[in-house]
């Protein structure tokens, strides 16, 4: 893992930072998933977007969390998420397969 302050600087410009990502073939993970989002649209070609969004108290990831959503990605796309934008909110199960964490159990 690479900070962008450690590589393109702190405060680099968001379409320098998504650059840096596809020239040194890194996967990109961002909060700002807004504008990340637009640059992933416009250039289909990158190495893949991990999306956080943090926009709801009860879902909200704390960075145990993510380190967890990033290995169930990394479980699911064993070949690469190379092109794709993945939100990793989408991701928080433990101990369960994909399938397993959208079924609710019936309360009673």
């Amino acid at each position: 893992m690479t900070r962008t302050q450690d590589t393109v600087g702190l405060g680099a410009d968001d379409p320098d930072v998504f650059a840096y990502a596809r020239k040194e073939d890194r996967v990109l993970m961002t909060f700002n998933c807004r504008d990340f989002r637009v640059l992933a649209d416009a250039e289909p070609d990158h190495p893949g977007l991990l999306l956080v969004y943090q926009n709801k108290a009860h879902s909200d990831m704390r960075t145990a969390g993510i380190v967890s959503a990033v290995g169930n990605i990394w479980q699911t796309y064993a070949n690469g998420v190379r092109g794709m934008i993945l939100t990793l909110n989408d991701f928080q199960w433990q101990n369960t397969s994909p399938e397993q964490s959208r079924i609710s159990p019936a309360r009673g």
